[in-house]
């Protein structure tokens, strides 16, 4: 196997493949902008972090793809999280408190932080960075009656990502998704890139003090997984889309599929990876 030769076929599959499915999907949603409108930033949002993935991924800058790897994955639980609320009633309120009520419940927040920010830095360039996200005190004082200390901490803790994971994991559907367990475990390793602690430090170390071509053999099985993760992550949003405006989604399917053309190139890098004694431990 030659990776110099297998990358640009590797790469080629999953550019067409995402390419064609971002083509169909923003065609669909612009289509039929009445339905999409509620969940169109969402999928967009999504949608443009995975280009920074896939930006970052050419470029070898493997573990800070899996800081925006992990932007993505949040917001994609977060769109399944609406779209497939368990009653037409929870969806709507689900997306009021997406979209009206942590907004609310965030700009107290900010609005707090901005008060104390000033407080000990009242300089001018400080003002105009802070001013326009200072409440009124009527302002604050309405939203504070609106949304009490115990009210705002639950709904967030609704929407934190473990809750909306177990919410999917005991009904997807209308049935149990034990799959999504492997999606924790992808966004714990990605956090622990993010937040800088001593697993996120020590994993990019050992990999770094790995002989040259150890490391290399591991860095191509972290490239794919992160070509991989774009295409499933664009072809799951569609997925999803498609459900919230009752389009068909068999374009979808079909065209992930593809991928299956380079399935035995891929695997090969992918068993160099498994026969590694430390994958388990610093995968």
């Amino acid at each position: 196997m030659n990776w110099e030769e297998d990358k640009l076929t590797i790469v080629k599959q999953y550019f067409d493949c995402i390419d064609a499915n971002n083509r169909e999907l923003f065609s669909r949603l612009d289509n039929d902008i009445s339905k999409s409108k509620s969940i169109y930033q969402l999928v967009k949002f999504i949608d443009d972090r995975l280009s920074a993935v896939w930006f970052l991924t050419m470029n070898d800058k493997l573990w800070d793809a899996d800081i925006i790897d992990r932007s993505v994955l949040e917001a994609l639980i977060k769109l399944n999280f609406i779209v497939y609320a368990p009653t037409d009633e929870e969806k709507q309120k689900r997306l009021k408190e997406f979209w009206n009520d942590l907004w609310e419940i965030n700009s107290l927040k900010h609005s707090e932080h901005s008060k104390k920010h000033l407080n000990h830095f009242p300089d001018k360039l400080s003002q105009l960075a802070h001013l326009s996200v200072i409440l009124t005190d009527t302002e604050e004082e309405e939203l504070k009656n609106k949304w009490n200390r115990k009210d705002r901490k639950a709904l967030e803790q609704k929407w934190s990502f473990s809750e909306m994971l177990f919410s999917l994991i005991k009904d997807y559907k209308g049935q149990t998704f034990e799959m999504m367990i492997g999606l924790a475990h992808e966004y714990r390793m990605c956090s622990h890139i993010a937040h800088g602690d001593e697993t996120g430090i020590n994993i990019i170390a050992e990999r770094k003090s790995r002989p040259v071509e150890q490391r290399q053999i591991v860095n191509r099985g972290h490239f794919i997984k992160l070509l991989s993760n774009c295409l499933a992550y664009a072809s799951w949003t569609s997925i999803v889309a498609m459900d919230f405006i009752q389009a068909d989604k068999t374009f979808f399917f079909n065209n992930h599929s593809r991928i299956e053309q380079i399935k035995d190139i891929e695997k090969y890098y992918h068993e160099e990876v498994f026969n590694d004694p430390d994958y388990d431990k610093y995968k």
